[in-house]
Parts: C-alpha cells; sequence; structure tokens
C-alpha cells in the first residue's frame, strides 16, 4: 500500500504550469494565454492552492504557532532556535520572522483568485462539477483568509490576480468577505454524505468542512471582537449564531462524519507497524489515514513523494515537534517516539492541571508523553544538542513515530512507521508522512455545545473516553476543549477570542525547565504585557512592509526594542 495524496501528482503540474504565466512562447507551454482551458487544468488550479499552503516550513506555520504561543507548549528547540522561544514570549525573532508564511498563504490565495477569476471560461461537463470547484476555491480562500486574520489580525484584502498595493483591511472587511467564501462554499459543495467506501474527497474541502470552519470562524469573530453576529461581504446580510447551530447540526448529524470508537485510535502511535513492539498502544486499532477515519472532516494530506527538491508533500510540524536529534538520544530507547528538532516542549502545567482535574481521563497519556515513565519509554537523554525549554513532556500527537523493519539481510532497522506501511524510503526529515487534521469531528460537538449552552454534544465527546456527563458551564466547555484538542493548533486562538490569553499566559511564568541540561525557570514576566499591547496578534514581515512602499503600516507595539526576543 502507498500513501499517494489526492492532487499530489498534479500538484507537481500545477506548480510548474502556474509558475510558467510569464512565458511569452507559447508553444508546449502553459501561461495565462490559454491555462486554465479544460476541467484538467482547474483540477490542476486546485492542487496548486493546496501546494502553496500546506508546504509552509514548519518553523512558520500558524498550526503550531497556535501551540507555542498557547499555555500548552514552550518554544523549545536549541539555543539558536529563537524564533520558537519568541513565540512563547509574544516577540519576534528579529524583523521578518513570519515572512515565509505570509508569502505561501498569499501564494494560495493568488492561485485561488486565478482559478475564481477564470470559472467560467471552461466548458464544464456538468453545473455541479463547476460549483464544487467554485466551492472548493471559496473554503480555502477563505480558510487562509482566517488563518491570516486570527494570527496578524489584520492583513490586506486582496481578491483579484492584478498586481495591487493594498493596506491592511478592518477586520469587520476581512471578516465579512471570509464569511462570504464560506457562506458560498456551503451553498455550492455537494451535500455528499462521507463514507469509508465513497472517500473520492479525501485530502479536499467538502461542504461539511466549509459548514464546520463557519462555525469556528463565527465564534472567533464575534468573541474577540465582542459582535452578535458576523457580517456578510457586498450586502446588509449577517450570519447570526441561530444560522451557524443550524449549518453545525447538518454537519454532525448528516455530514457521515462521528466520532471514532477510540480516542487513542486517530493517532499514528496505535499504527499496526508500530503497536506491535510498544505495549501502551498494543490493542488499540488505528483509524488510519487512508479514509477509514470518520472523524477527521478537512486535513492535509502528506505522502511518500518528498524530496528535497519537494518538501511540501512530508508533513512539517512531526519533523519540527519530535524528540530534539543531537546525535546522543538512543530512539531504540525512546521506541516508538523519534527525532526532529525539539520544539514545543508540552508545559508541565497541563499536565498537573489535568491530572488534578480530570484524575481519569485517558486523553491526558493518549496526548502525552511522560520521559520518566518507564512503562512508555526505556530512557532518554535530556539536553541534546542545547535543548532549550525542555520539561520532559512531549506531545504524541504530532511526533515522529518509529517501527521496526525487517532488511534484506535479516537484520531489523528502525524507521518511520510510512517507511513500513507506504514503502517510503528512510529520511527522518521527510518521511513524515502523517496527516495534519485541521478539524474533526469532536470539534464540531464541542463548538454546539458552546453556541447552543448545552452539555449533550460535550459530553459524548466525554463519553468516547469514559468520563461521566457533566452540567454545561463556560469553565467546563473551556476544560474539554482544552483535553480534547490539545496540541491541535486552536488554544491560543481559543484564549484570544474568550479574553483570557493576558491571564492565562501569564501563569506559565516560573515553570521548571531545563536549558542546555541546566535546571532554570522560563521567564514570561512580561507576557500579561505583551498580550495588552498587541492584541495577540503578530508583527508583519518587514520585507513586506518594505515591499509596499509604506503602505503597510507595523502596528506600534511591534516597532519596540523590547519587541525582539534576543535570546536566553
Amino acid at each position: 500500500m502507498k500513501k499517494i495524496i489526492i492532487y499530489s501528482l498534479l500538484a507537481l503540474v500545477a506548480m510548474s504550469s502556474c509558475e510558467s504565466f510569464l512565458d511569452t512562447e507559447n508553444l508546449t507551454k502553459k501561461d495565462s494565454s490559454n491555462f486554465p482551458e479544460n476541467e484538467s487544468d482547474m483540477e490542476a488550479s486546485m492542487a496548486a492552492i493546496y501546494a502553496a499552503i500546506a508546504g509552509i516550513n514548519s518553523t512558520e506555520t500558524i498550526f503550531l504557532a497556535g501551540d507555542i504561543a498557547s499555555d500548552n507548549r514552550f518554544g523549545g528547540g536549541g539555543q539558536n532556535d529563537r524564533g520558537f522561544q519568541a513565540l512563547t514570549r509574544l516577540k519576534r525573532d528579529g524583523q521578518d520572522h513570519f515572512n515565509n508564511s505570509w508569502r505561501n498563504n498569499y501564494k494560495g490565495i493568488n492561485r485561488a483568485n486565478n482559478l475564481l477569476e477564470n470559472v467560467d471560461r471552461i466548458n464544464w461537463s456538468s453545473e455541479e462539477q463547476r460549483n464544487a470547484i467554485e466551492g472548493e476555491a471559496r473554503f480555502l480562500r477563505g480558510h487562509i483568509y482566517f488563518d491570516l486574520a486570527r494570527f496578524f489580525g489584520r492583513v490586506p484584502l486582496v481578491l483579484t490576480t492584478e498586481m495591487v498595493n493594498l493596506p491592511r483591511a478592518e477586520a469587520d472587511e476581512l471578516f465579512a468577505q471570509i464569511a462570504l467564501d464560506l457562506k458560498l462554499a456551503i451553498e455550492l459543495l455537494p451535500s455528499i454524505p462521507y463514507s469509508p467506501a465513497n472517500n473520492k474527497h479525501l485530502g479536499r474541502a467538502t461542504k461539511w468542512a466549509a459548514e464546520a470552519l463557519m462555525a469556528r470562524v463565527f465564534l472567533f469573530y464575534t468573541g474577540y471582537y465582542r459582535q452578535e453576529s458576523l457580517p456578510v461581504a457586498g450586502s446588509s446580510e449577517v450570519i447570526r449564531k441561530e444560522q451557524v447551530i443550524s449549518w453545525l447540526e447538518e454537519c454532525a448529524y448528516r455530514s457521515g462524519h462521528g466520532l471514532a470508537k477510540d480516542f487513542r485510535g486517530l493517532w499514528p502511535y496505535s499504527n499496526p507497524a508500530t503497536n506491535v513492539d510498544y505495549p501502551y498502544a498494543r490493542e488499540v486499532v488505528w483509524e488510519g489515514e487512508t479514509g477509514d477515519n470518520i472523524e477527521t472532516i478537512f486535513a492535509y494530506k502528506y505522502s511518500i513523494l518528498a524530496t528535497y527538491d519537494n518538501t511540501q508533500y512530508s508533513n512539517p510540524i512531526i519533523l519540527t515537534s519530535s524528540l530534539r536529534n543531537g546525535g546522543g538520544q538512543d530512539y531504540e530507547k525512546t521506541f516508538p517516539y523519534g527525532p526532529g528538532w525539539g520544539a514545543g516542549p508540552v508545559n508541565s502545567q497541563l499536565w498537573d492541571d489535568w491530572l488534578e482535574k480530570e484524575p481519569e481521563d485517558i486523553r491526558r497519556q493518549a496526548s502525552i508523553l511522560d520521559v520518566r515513565d518507564p512503562e512508555e519509554i526505556e530512557g532518554y537523554s535530556w539536553g541534546e544538542d542545547r535543548m532549550m525549554e525542555e520539561t520532559g513532556y512531549w506531545n504524541k500527537k504530532y511526533i515522529a513515530i518509529n517501527a521496526h523493519q525487517k532488511k534484506e539481510d535479516g537484520s531489523i532497522e528502525l524507521v518511520k512507521y510510512g517507511c513500513v506501511l507506504y514503502n517510503r524510503t528512510p529520511d527522518y526529515k521527510l518521511d513524515n508522512t502523517q496527516d495534519l487534521v485541521l478539524i474533526r469531528y469532536a470539534d464540531v460537538l464541542l463548538m454546539l455545545s458552546e453556541l447552543k449552552k448545552e452539555a449533550g454534544p460535550m459530553n459524548e465527546v466525554r463519553a468516547r473516553v469514559g468520563l461521566p456527563p457533566v452540567s454545561y458551564t463556560e469553565e467546563n466547555l473551556r476544560q474539554e476543549r482544552r483535553f480534547e484538542l490539545a496540541f491541535e493548533g486552536v488554544r491560543y486562538y481559543d484564549l484570544l477570542r474568550w479574553h483570557l490569553a493576558e491571564t492565562e499566559l501569564a501563569k506559565q511564568h516560573g515553570v521548571e525547565v531545563m536549558n542546555n541540561g541546566v535546571k532554570g525557570y522560563i521567564d514570561l514576566s512580561d507576557l500579561g504585557k505583551r498580550v495588552r499591547e498587541t492584541g495577540g496578534f503578530f508583527p508583519i514581515p518587514q520585507t513586506q512592509i518594505e515591499l509596499s512602499a509604506g503602505v503597510l503600516v507595523q502596528d506600534p507595539a511591534w516597532t519596540t526594542q523590547e519587541a525582539i526576543f534576543t535570546g536566553q
């Protein structure tokens, strides 16, 4: 079995085609005068949007930033990995922090704009196919702008492929366009229930993903900006809570998605190539990544095709978030957890809070590796390659997972599970084939509880892990989101929309950590002040300000010397 993502080959075509738009000779190459011409070209154009956003460098993904900037994890990495450590402090690593993320996201937006401008020049085989392509492109553009809006605050709203130099849009304008794109996506995408037997949309946006993302957008906008409804671009229409609930209920009860039987089976440490040698997961059945996982609503799909010229086919979060590889770590002793760059060690307060508030919750050990636990791993080397902010706790959801593979000479080698299951060539920087799940069904249920202020959907999530029902309170809902969705890129943005970031993030000050093998305490004494000054948003990269000739203006909180992280 090989794991080759939907679009993986098309994306190669799309990228070579889209980068050739300036060619003057229209012989065998495609350019803007003859591309796109047909449905196949439109599919390739769609693939190029996914390629732009799924391949963002791991140190700058907004998904990972939403964890490291939260109270769930610290920056970690080595002494020179200041970008990770700056995130924890709401500071910047130099003047161009997150420039790669900015560029790639706008590349994805430009590709979506190009597709939308050309959707009606194609002779479509059916109106349904035409609508599905437009709906998918609108979902992706809304998805990208939502990431930008909740990370940078205000960004230029570019809706054309024309060369334009625009100032930062107001939040209302940004979210109104996001709402319009997602509303149209919901209306245009087909209402085809998901099933393992009908998974041709694996790795692609669906109507159900658009409904779930609309709820996430509504909760962030109305929460952070303290509004009652969500505006819609180009009209006086607004989206109210009742409409969002209706969409979410449709997603919950008509989409074909549902909760997986075992929470532990969502994560690759339970895969059949690994769990045979990993006592913790030996009896767990893995939900898989090739169509059997009914809980995944939207994910970036990765594959065996990654090379050093095409790294976007390997999951960058895995490489970044795995045990730091300094040459002294014995990965047989840490089995099944493998090598990476050591970013995002888990805040010990999360483990302690979880143990105190939900001592019987299996999700704690299912989500967090305690390297001191001999029933988990045999041994662990501290301070590898000058590891910083080390706590002894690591996330289990997005981390390199090893398996044992028998070689032709009969010997056993340690490789990533994708090398065994999908015949990937071993290379710890490129063989990370795990999906990055952006929306799963459990979040749909938790958002339903939050919007309806009812405990029922939340208690479905709790029942899956054997926990008793609880009444609905904001405190219970917030705790359930933190525990269920830990390390899934949502915690920081939840704290922002609940207006709890200042107080909750400040609690991390003084937590014990190891820096280069030496015990110390993390200094976050000015973090509350940074939240107040910045509103929780991050700076525009200086390169983009210079390219705009000053049309883009930096927020004052990011122009001071105090905003620069200079190291520990």
